[in-house]
Order: structure tokens, then C-alpha cells, then sequence
């Protein structure tokens, strides 16, 4: 299963990092693809230097925590183990996945495109083109949910008139 920018779950088990470019290592086939962190036009100058740092910590923070409960859930099952303790870092995982994703928002990085260092990058018609594809199938997916919606309100209001009122 991949994310957003293509890359595996585990893309973000090994980080190392400067301000304009990360490496991440993937647990399971062991490569190490590094990616630009950030637009690829000229628009993104140095002022987003501080806010690319702020995204590699979020995400160092994020992959610290992760190896902290994948290290706990691998030892569910010994004994002395509390589950308590895993729950709960399980919920710190997602806090940090909540402050990561807010620090992208906030610092606008997160509406950038990752880029893979060596690849060729991608025009801003192809860029306009996945993002015009991506609000389609947002749009699609809306649609059914309000269309569901629509028609569980349509079931319930029939059976509220079809029950008689006792006065």
C-alpha cells in the first residue's frame, strides 16, 4: 500500500536530512530514495528554509515514534508485556501523525509535491492534471456519501410517519 506520494508505509523508517532534501530508507528492501522536499519552481526560495526544517523534525519525531510501537507491538505477546503501555503509545502515534500533519499544513509544505531526486519533474500541466484528478475522485466520493445520506434520511423519515401517534 502506498501514500500519497507513492511511497511505502515504511518509506519513513530511516530519515537522514538536511533542509532541502530527505532520504528515506525502506525497512523491507533496505533502498534509499532521496526526495526534495518542496516545490519544484521557483517560487519556493529560501524563506521555506525554516519550514523545511520544522517537516524533517515533525517527521524524524513521527518515525521515532512509529519504531516505538512497532518495537512494542512486536512484543505483544511476551510475557511481562503490558498492553496498556502499547495502547497508549499507539495513541501517541497518532497524536504525532495529527502535529505532523498540522506542521504541513501550517507551513504549506504539505501541499507541495515530493519530488524524487533523478527523476524528471513534472510540468505544472501534469501537477494541475493530478490535482484536478485527485478533487474528481474527491468530488466522486462526496457525491456517494451525500447520496447515502440522502437516503438513509429518505428511510428514517418514511418510518417516523408510518408510526401512529398515540394521544
Amino acid at each position: 500500500m502506498s501514500d500519497t506520494f507513492g511511497t511505502s508505509p515504511s518509506a519513513f523508517a530511516g530519515i537522514a536530512a538536511s533542509f532541502n532534501s530527505a532520504v528515506f530508507t525502506d525497512d523491507f528492501s533496505g533502498e534509499a530514495t532521496e526526495f526534495h522536499i518542496g516545490a519544484a519552481s521557483e517560487l519556493a526560495g529560501s524563506f521555506q528554509e525554516p519550514n523545511r526544517a520544522k517537516v524533517v523534525a515533525s517527521i524524524q519525531g513521527l518515525r521515532e515514534m512509529a519504531n516505538t510501537v512497532k518495537a512494542s507491538i512486536d512484543t505483544a505477546y511476551h510475557v511481562g508485556t503490558n498492553p496498556a503501555k502499547t495502547e497508549e503509545e499507539i495513541q501517541v502515534l497518532k497524536m504525532t501523525l495529527e502535529q505532523v500533519s498540522h506542521v504541513l499544513r501550517e507551513t504549506g509544505l504539505g501541499a507541495l509535491p515530493m519530488i524524487v531526486l533523478g527523476e524528471p519533474i513534472p510540468s505544472d500541466s501534469q501537477l494541475l492534471t493530478d490535482a484536478n484528478r485527485c478533487i474528481d475522485i474527491l468530488h466522486q466520493q462526496l457525491m456517494k456519501r451525500q447520496e447515502g445520506a440522502a437516503n438513509i434520511a429518505n428511510l428514517l423519515h418514511a418510518q417516523v410517519q408510518s408510526v401512529p401517534i398515540r394521544r
